[in-house]
């Protein structure tokens, strides 16, 4: 006989995309298409890998900057509301990724991601909370995790909304991601803490298209996990009887005791 128990943990770095739209062509459109920029480009066409769609552009402007959108066919839906504004890596190419469909998972946006590969530029968090402070100060610089994911814990003095972006460090003409995620002259992103001061966790991730901002003490919510223990052989040797609870502990649990996990 088995019995289970449904937990929550923290979420890796893998999206876990709720729903999908059914597999079609999707496009990348942009200033780097030829012959002519932005056109409808059947030569862009983006791969299919699992639920994740890809394109690998080459040949660019080393470090250079780009702009594009995600498209269907003739231009009858594209993502995301703005331009994404990326940069080119040191040869002169980048993967653009696109991840159709809704999410529930904790992050922005909640829907049709759009990123790219780390070109390694190092990035920083500026807004309302830090009187938009564009001299770089130390505790707003973001930390490489890999795989394109940066993090910076920063105590945010007072309870508030604040807008915000990421952007490069100390400069808003290249890449900045905001509530559209990558955007060029998109909306700023915004968060609400509610004591003074509170310590805030920023999160960007590159190539999924997507950022979270939460209280550090908190872990996010994202993934359910489902333990399994099959108690058959310890009712035949009378260890164990129906009706009795099976707990799980752990460090991601604090360890609690009997009947705490």
């Amino acid at each position: 006989m088995k019995h289970k128990l449904a937990m929550l943990t923290v979420a890796g770095m893998v999206t876990a995309s709720v729903s999908t739209t059914q597999a079609q062509p999707y496009y990348a459109s942009g200033d780097f298409n030829l012959p002519t920029a932005w056109s409808s480009p059947s030569a862009n066409v983006l791969s299919l890998a699992g639920t994740v769609y890809s394109n690998s552009t080459s040949g660019q402007t080393p470090n250079g900057m780009f702009q594009c959108k995600i498209t269907t066919a003739g231009w009858a839906s594209s993502w995301p509301s703005y331009n994404v504004s990326g940069m080119w890596d040191n040869t002169g190419s980048n993967n653009i990724y696109f991840q159709p469909g809704a999410f529930a998972d904790g992050w922005t946006p909640a829907a049709n991601r759009v990123g790219f590969d780390d070109p390694g530029q190092p990035w920083e968090i500026i807004g309302a909370f830090n009187s938009w402070d564009s001299t770089q100060p130390a505790n707003a610089q973001m930390t490489s995790n890999g795989h394109g994911v940066y993090t910076v814990v920063y105590t945010v003095a007072n309870a508030g909304t604040y807008a915000f972006d990421f952007r490069t460090s100390g400069h808003w003409d290249k890449m900045r991601a905001g509530q559209q995620i990558f955007n060029n002259g998109g909306q700023d992103g915004s968060f609400t803490t509610t004591t003074s001061p509170e310590t805030m966790t920023f999160q960007i991730d590159l190539p999924n298209g997507r950022f979270r901002v939460f209280d550090a003490a908190l872990i996010p919510v994202t993934n359910q996990v489902v333990f399994a223990v099959d108690m058959s052989s310890q009712i035949q040797l009378g260890y164990f009887h129906p009706g009795y609870s099976v707990y799980a502990a752990g460090d991601f649990n604090s360890w609690p005791g009997p009947g705490g996990g």
